[in-house]
């Protein structure tokens, strides 16, 4: 997680991913960045969502786990503003940032954001059990995936494909036109071709709303306002978006 992420998106990124992916430029690289638009886009669409919770007009603490630069925080009253994040990136004045939510003693976050953040981690059940920690009992977890599952072929599972893509790995020029074509499969049809390339740069979960749904169950959070949209994009691709507001299952806590 610390290789990947605690230099995200830097140049060194940047030039490592766009030897093996020749069509990931700088735009697509900064597409949330402090002052895109889809970053306006992005806290639209969580508004649209937490508005239809009681979620107070003024906010004593937010957090926003794995929240970059800080960059995602509503357009609401907020005391204090904290990003949980395992990057060091310098944030902007008037936002704290922490390694982990220990760090914040006994304080309890009345808003907590989990946006585009599950779908990167090995386990995402932990995270939300801490949150739940953490969390006021009236508070707000707001929680965003992408809808971006795609269907693959039972050859997928064998051990001729692995085989396969070992080969492949050792052929840049051909992995790159076969990588390609199979992002054209997944944007039109939502399928890997069985000669694809299944490849997972950053997202190793795919959710569904009830995935998603039972998995902040698991964790001790009902669900009380939600929203999606299949057509969203990032940098001109596809991704989706499925969002939800919850608040901790005080019955389950008892």
């Amino acid at each position: 997680m610390s290789s990947l992420y605690g230099a995200y998106r830097s140049q060194q990124y940047l030039d490592i991913r766009h030897h093996w992916e020749p069509w990931y430029s700088r735009n697509v690289n900064n597409a949330y960045s402090i002052d895109a638009a889809l970053v306006e886009n992005r806290r639209d669409f969580m508004m649209s969502i937490l508005q239809h919770s009681p979620l107070g007009s003024t906010i004593d603490c937010a957090i926003d786990f794995g929240g970059d630069e800080g960059q995602f925080f509503p357009d609401i009253s907020i005391s204090r503003r904290v990003v949980c994040d395992v990057s060091n990136r310098q944030l902007p004045p008037g936002i704290e940032h922490i390694f982990s939510l220990d760090e914040l003693g006994r304080t309890k976050a009345n808003l907590i954001i989990v946006a585009h953040v599950l779908e990167h981690l090995p386990d995402p059940l932990t995270p939300l059990e801490d949150i739940r920690r953490v969390i006021a009992d009236d508070g707000i977890v707001y929680v965003e995936v992408p809808l971006d599952r795609f269907r693959v072929h039972p050859f997928h599972a064998s051990t001729r494909y692995k085989r396969f893509l070992q080969w492949l790995a050792h052929h840049r020029l051909l992995l790159i036109v076969l990588d390609f074509l199979t992002g054209m499969s997944r944007q039109f049809s939502l399928a890997i071709p069985r000669f694809g390339v299944i490849k997972q740069s950053e997202h190793i979960n795919y959710f569904s709303g009830r995935s998603l749904r039972a998995l902040l169950a698991a964790s001790g959070f009902l669900v009380i306002a939600e929203r999606s949209d299949s057509k969203m994009k990032v940098g001109g691709l596809r991704i989706g978006s499925y969002g939800v507001a919850a608040m901790p299952d005080l019955e389950m806590t008892s």
